[in-house]
């Protein structure tokens, strides 16, 4: 009598063992994600590339959220976020190319060597400029404005910076 509970109690475990094998088979399927598609409406982006342990990502996060300066000097660009962590499929027209690959890929086919990498585009995708890191608010402000007053059409970001404070 004890061997034969002995039994079930092995099968029963066995078998609630199977059942959440299944379980966790079922919700692992891969469903099908459709490709970001970016497209621009504004007459310029911004692209932040992103790594999940990045503190300077995380404060540039912040000061996007919460300082009235940049959230009004960024009205005239579409935000693009991307993570290096990420395979989420991504389409975007970059200097003329047609980009189609994940979030990592991009980041790598922009050569990011540090994060936040920052790349402000014309609203045809054209980079203006990159800038490897995030430099805080006021060099924040100066890159916006930057691109905004088209400085760039006639000096180079290092002079422009030196008037900015």
């Amino acid at each position: 009598m004890g061997k034969e509970k002995g039994k079930g109690s092995s099968f029963n475990v066995l078998g609630q063992i199977l059942v959440l094998l299944l379980f966790l088979l079922s919700c692992t399927k891969e469903e099908e994600v459709k490709p970001l598609k970016i497209k621009f409406h504004k007459p310029y982006a911004l692209l932040i590339a992103e790594s999940r342990g990045c503190i300077f990502c995380k404060k540039l996060e912040r000061d996007l959220k919460e300082n009235e300066l940049l959230k009004e000097s960024l009205k005239d660009f579409e935000l693009i976020r991307v993570k290096y962590e990420s395979f989420r499929p991504i389409q975007i027209r970059i200097n003329g190319k047609d980009f189609s690959g994940t979030e990592r890929e991009l980041i790598r086919y922009l050569g990011v060597s540090s994060f936040p990498g920052l790349f402000f585009l014309k609203g045809d995708g054209e980079v203006i400029l990159e800038l490897p890191g995030y430099f805080g608010v006021e060099g924040m402000l100066c890159a916006l404005n930057y691109v905004k007053s088209k400085a760039y059409k006639r000096l180079k970001f290092i002079d422009y910076a030196k008037s900015c404070g």
